[in-house]
């Protein structure tokens, strides 16, 4: 696709607001990969796979592979992208990287010069002088001509490559082990000659282990590799004892190598670009042990490998993170060495135990609907996305109190278990008076981010219900955790609540801080922390804040009432009347809801101001929570949106805000259509989807949601991953109007699986499963898999009338049942027929 054609397509979709692209277009959305899926044998996409057909990609797609156990701690993950560059990280992607990441954004977007894991092949051809050196995988703008055959397939917890150069057939899978922090690399090379071939194979990675939060001292006086040579392994050590989170990086092979170097100099050369380092050029790595490298710590084994004609060699490679103390550390390289490589299918059974660990989590709910699309992000993608989003909650150093909230709700249906263990660490976080902090660090004496965004609390109560609804598990409720000390910077359990204590803190700390307007106090910011100077003087409000209080307020009354806490019910019945009259009566602007006032009452997106005159999320929340039709305001908020919406979705307000407009906060500091300034926010996009299913318009929250979906866009325009959920389109206020910035972490995929869940409508509640499909008129019928409380529920929405929503009758097991809730199955199985009229 040439640049007058992706610009042809932006001047199009600048003209046209409905989802969907021309028939011209749609031949460039395979230009660079295609999805294929495969179906269990209920006919179920139950996986899905990439495939990506050459390496020049608009941009590099990384892909994230991490650990499936359910441990707050000891998670290990890998981003690879089409060419293999990228890194590997423990417990934080920023604060805990095992090799190089020096991508400057703090979602990884493009791998730093050094974010590479190296793969060279060498080769002296006899009759000639200088030898024959190659990239086992092709690079961009590196002799691509040469390789032939090349494919790239990204699928849930592997990525596998395969090319062909100098009629050596070089493949790799790469795999992160379901329970241990390591990732596998399976190399294979095929001779395709008719005769013998000698090739030296290089592999290796550029460590990334520096001191977090920062080192005390110069870097290179504490670091150091180590050689075991009887478990063909190598390690690398930052021996800093200031350090906050302590890594140390292994290699092993299956098979002893040659040569090796853990000193980058050493191996590179001297200078600052090589197209092949010294030690591939001179035929040898030199053994270098890393004691004081200048340019930093390297882990490269050299292979000297006889491939037969048509024959084949494997060469397997573990890659982790390992002990610092030096006799655990052995010990834990001779246990992983004995359960890896110490007889056959060790590593095809891990490989297997990804598969089934995924599978299981995968398998909590499918749904088969006409939309082919729909049924991919939902069984699969989405659900791989939540997986590793709420392990590492955004790529941030530090835990962000709100995201990690939303993060863990999206993997509630299909993994209960991490939840658990995540929620009463990320509460503790929060303060005696109900307050929460934004950020908090996860490794000992490093530094929490202790601004205090009113929101923190507000995500609890939905999280809550989700887990109580789908697990039946009142008992976490009486769970107990402690509270962060603000004035000594840590936590304290010497006086403990129970979580359900901890939520109604939350609430109340909202409630009784409404310093005017009867309205929430924003403190340093809310949902859009770019607005970051309305409450400066502790007496800005939020409006959207106040509509957030009042949902929460309503997910956690059915809590409150298993309970049968009267004063909480009473109290929650108040603020929700209470706050939802003091918007109404404060905050209406005439034909929508202003977002906010400053300190002195100015407000902040209304017709008023010259820019920000609309904000999205404040009108969207009006719909779901009952505000707006508390007044009778449905119809002039849904008006007055539809005039900031564009082809690729909502815009997050508008017009964009300028330097002229400082007195909102940073956000006047971003680029037009950048970011929370006038960008289609996918968070923002998907809140307005939950606000028209709210109102039962299935058709028209299904037309909205395909917006954010590959089908909606070109590679060439988006070019981001067509399997991952973008966080944020570049908005119409800048040249780059529908570009995809980040992938991987988005705060809206959590907010997109709920509305696709609610328009599936199968809807745990705590005495069954309630059944509230919310459906585009299109859909005949759908099938859903549902997996709860241990029975599978096989479940036909049959929808002939082509209506939106209304159950007019279900039978279970071919037997009638009042109302629209299935109640709990002591079977294994139950088959469910439900027609909507």
């Amino acid at each position: 696709m040439d640049k007058k054609i992706e610009q042809k397509f932006r001047d199009w979709a600048r003209k046209n607001k409905e989802a969907g692209i021309p028939k011209e277009f749609e031949i460039f959305q395979s230009a660079y990969a295609h999805f294929e899926d495969n179906s269990d044998e209920t006919g179920f996409v139950n996986n899905s796979e990439v495939h990506i057909s050459t390496p020049n990609l608009p941009r590099p797609w990384l892909h994230l592979m991490a650990n499936n156990h359910s441990n707050t701690r000891s998670m290990y993950g890998s981003f690879w992208d089409q060419t293999g560059k990228g890194f590997s990280f423990i417990d934080s992607v920023l604060a805990g990287p095992v090799t190089s990441h020096k991508d400057p954004s703090y979602v990884p977007t493009a791998p730093g010069p050094r974010d590479v894991r190296y793969f060279y092949l060498r080769e002296q051809v006899p009759g000639h002088e200088n030898p024959d050196m190659w990239f086992m995988l092709p690079q961009e703008g590196r002799e691509e001509a040469k390789y032939t055959n090349y494919k790239c397939v990204m699928s849930a917890g592997k990525i596998q490559y395969e090319s062909v150069s100098r009629n050596i057939a070089a493949s790799l899978k790469v795999f992160v082990t379901a329970e241990d922090p390591l990732e596998v690399w399976q190399i294979k090379l095929k001779n395709n000659s008719l005769q013998k071939r000698i090739v030296k194979l290089y592999c290796g990675v550029s460590w990334g282990l520096e001191s977090w939060p920062s080192y005390y001292f110069d870097p290179r006086v504490v670091s150091r590799g180590e050689i075991h040579k009887d478990l063909n392994a190598i390690v690398a050590i930052n021996g800093d004892q200031n350090n906050k989170h302590k890594r140390t990086g292994f290699m092993m092979a299956d098979r002893p190598f040659d040569t090796f170097d853990i000193s980058r100099e050493e191996f590179e050369g001297g200078g600052h670009f090589h197209e092949f380092p010294q030690a591939v050029i001179d035929g040898a790595c030199t053994n270098s042990e890393g004691v004081q490298p200048y340019e930093g710590m390297v882990g490269v084994l050299q292979f000297d490998l006889d491939i037969p004609a048509s024959g084949t060699v494997d060469v397997n490679i573990l890659l982790g993170n390992t002990d610092f103390d030096q006799k655990k550390r052995k010990e834990n390289l001779k246990q992983i060495r004995k359960k890896y490589f110490s007889a056959p299918g060790q590593l095809q059974a891990q490989e297997k135990q990804v598969e089934d660990t995924w599978q299981a989590m995968a398998s909590s709910i499918f749904v088969d609907t006409p939309d082919e699309e729909f049924n991919r992000f939902f069984n699969v993608w989405l659900k791989y996305q939540m997986k590793n989003a709420a392990r590492f909650t955004r790529c941030l150093d530090a835990v962000g109190y709100r995201d990690v909230l939303q993060d863990t709700m999206a993997a509630v249906d299909f993994n209960p278990e991490f939840v658990k263990n995540q929620l009463p660490e990320t509460l503790s976080y929060q303060m005696k008076d109900g307050r929460a902090i934004r950020q908090f660090s996860r490794f000992p004496g490093a530094k929490h981010d202790e601004r205090i965004y009113m929101d923190s609390p507000v995500w609890i109560p939905d999280l809550m219900h989700e887990y109580v609804m789908e697990t039946g598990d009142l008992k976490i409720l009486d769970i107990k955790t402690g509270f962060f000390n603000l004035e000594k910077h840590e936590r304290e359990f010497n006086k403990q609540v129970s979580l359900y204590e901890h939520a109604m803190l939350g609430l109340k700390s909202l409630y009784f801080n409404r310093p005017q307007k009867g309205l929430c106090q924003v403190g340093h910011g809310d949902w859009n922390d770019a607005v970051d100077t309305v409450g400066k003087g502790k007496k800005g409000v939020s409006v959207w804040l106040s509509m957030a209080l009042v949902f929460a307020c309503q997910k956690m009354l059915p809590l409150a009432e298993l309970k049968k806490d009267k004063k909480g019910i009473a109290f929650l019945n108040k603020a929700i009347k209470t706050v939802t009259d003091s918007i109404n009566k404060n905050a209406w602007d005439g034909e929508y809801y202003v977002y906010a006032f400053n300190d002195v009452g100015r407000p902040v997106g209304s017709k008023k101001e010259e820019e920000g005159k609309i904000h999205l999320n404040v009108n969207t929340w009006s719909l779901f929570n009952g505000v707006a039709e508390k007044a009778g305001r449905v119809d002039k908020v849904l008006k007055s949106i539809e005039k900031i919406s564009t082809h690729f979705g909502y815009l997050l307000l508008s017009p964009a805000y300028t330097a002229k407009s400082s007195y909102v906060g940073r956000i006047s500091d971003q680029l037009p259509g950048m970011f929370e300034n006038a960008s289609i926010y996918t968070h923002g996009h998907v809140f307005a989807v939950y606000g028209f299913l709210a109102l039962n318009s299935g058709t028209k929250a299904y037309k909205e949601i395909k917006k954010v979906f590959p089908s909606n866009t070109v590679n060439d325009v988006s070019t981001g991953p067509i399997h991952q959920v973008t966080n944020f389109a570049v908005g119409e206020a800048h040249a780059h109007f529908g570009k995809h910035l980040y992938s991987n972490f988005a705060g809206g995929a959590a907010w997109l699986r709920k509305c696709m869940l609610k328009i599936v409508g199968v809807e745990p509640v705590f005495n069954g499963l309630k059944i509230n499909p919310c459906l585009p008129k299109q859909w005949k019928t759908i099938k859903v898999q549902r997996r709860f409380r241990n029975t599978v529920y096989n479940i036909t929405i049959e929808n002939l009338n082509e209506v939106e929503s209304g159950v007019k009758q279900i039978l279970v097991d071919n037997k009638p049942i009042e109302g629209n809730i299935i109640p709990i199955s002591k079977n294994k199985s139950c088959e469910v027929k439900v027609v909507l009229g």
